[in-house]
């Protein structure tokens, strides 16, 4: 289910929105995703849901990466781990390098 509206504000404060990312809503197919480092290709059944997306304007994309703030980092893998996503797509978000 989405986010009330007051946790959705939590979030856009957290993402930058709207000074740095756009925010729209999407039907996600979760379907698999191919991972970056030499994670296998990877198909998760599952039915089509509404999901907040963030994304970063294309004003604020520079040449090097943007990696996320450990805070932020470690609220992404606090969720991941909740929502008991697969081990090898956690252990690729604690290598991830912060800034």
């Amino acid at each position: 289910h989405l986010p009330s509206r007051k946790t959705l504000t939590v979030y856009d404060h957290k993402e930058g929105f709207p000074e740095h990312y756009t925010r729209t809503q999407e039907l996600v197919h979760p379907m698999g995703a191919v991972f970056p480092s030499g994670l296998e290709d990877r198909r998760v059944e599952g039915q089509p849901v509404q999901a907040w997306v963030y994304q970063l304007q294309n004003e604020w994309i520079g040449a090097e990466p943007q990696w996320p703030s450990r805070v932020y980092l470690d609220l992404v893998i606090d969720a991941a781990e909740t929502w008991h996503l697969p081990l090898d797509y956690i252990e690729f978000l604690r290598r991830t390098p912060v800034r």
